[in-house]
């Protein structure tokens, strides 16, 4: 990680990920202004890995909020003119396997592994003079059903299928 403008630099430059693949980066920040980033991959030192080698863009805005105290929000992009928003950062690595001496003839054919690091925009931890802004690290997956509800629904039907029953029954020994 390195500042693109006259940004401050957390103490520690490298980013881990942890063992979700996220990441975080804490910043304080004592005056308004936009402060601007450039994030990228340490490539490995694992001889079959290939590494992704994206560079990405973050852009942290702060602002004067209310009761005069800073706001941040930040924006990630793909490219130095920070245009075209993206939500996270992901670097796919690929791996090949280990050849195998007893397959030779089937080399061409082994396949590859592919390992991805995600880093949110959400899960990014920003402090600002003291007070410390975190926002959602929980995933979106896009799947909103209502679970309680057909949970309803299908113990209501087994309900009444089993009352229908019981009076077929009765009906059959008048």
């Amino acid at each position: 990680m390195e500042a693109v403008n006259d940004a401050p630099l957390p103490e520690k430059t490298e980013i881990q990920t942890d063992g979700t693949g996220h990441a975080s980066f804490i910043m304080d920040y004592g005056t308004p202004g936009a402060y601007c980033y450039r994030i990228w991959q340490q490539p490995g030192s694992n001889s079959r890995g290939h590494y992704d080698r994206t560079v990405y863009y973050i852009k942290i805005t702060v602002t004067n909020g209310e009761n005069n105290k800073l706001e941040s929000a930040a924006s990630l992009y793909r490219d130095s003119e920070m245009k075209g928003k993206k939500s996270e950062i992901i670097f796919t690595n690929t791996y090949e396997k280990k050849k195998s001496p007893a397959i030779k003839q089937q080399a061409d054919s082994v396949g590859s592994q592919t390992v991805q690091k995600h880093t949110s925009v959400q899960a990014i931890q920003k402090t600002v003079t003291g007070q410390s802004v975190k926002t959602s690290t929980k995933p979106e997956t896009g799947d909103n059903t209502p679970v309680l509800f057909w949970t309803v629904l299908l113990g209501a039907t087994g309900i009444i299928l089993v009352v229908l029953y019981i009076k077929l029954i009765r009906r059959k020994n008048r």
